[in-house]
């Protein structure tokens, strides 16, 4: 998945410096009991379906649509969505 634009936008203004972003990762299951699994691009390791939030985004339907954007088959309609929590 390709950087969003608001950070390279971040990234003109303050160069490499440590950035705060909110993040979301998701256990997705299908029918079958299997987790949804997504290859990573900068290294091709398989793990857990996860992504940066836009700003203002929240993180339930930010998570959902990101699972429904990388699952292949099931439709988001069918997606259960189980507990979102969030950690600091």
């Amino acid at each position: 998945m390709a950087t969003p634009d608001f950070i390279l936008r971040l990234r003109e203004k303050i160069g490499h410096e440590a950035l705060w972003l909110p993040g979301v990762t998701g256990v997705v299951f299908d029918d079958a009991g299997r987790v949804l699994l997504g290859q990573r691009a900068d290294n091709r390791q398989w793990g857990l379906i996860t992504g940066i939030l836009e700003p203002g985004e929240d993180p339930a339907p930010g998570l959902h649509s990101l699972a429904a954007a990388q699952a292949a088959g099931p439709s988001p309609g069918r997606q259960r969505r189980g507990r979102v929590s969030s950690s600091s």
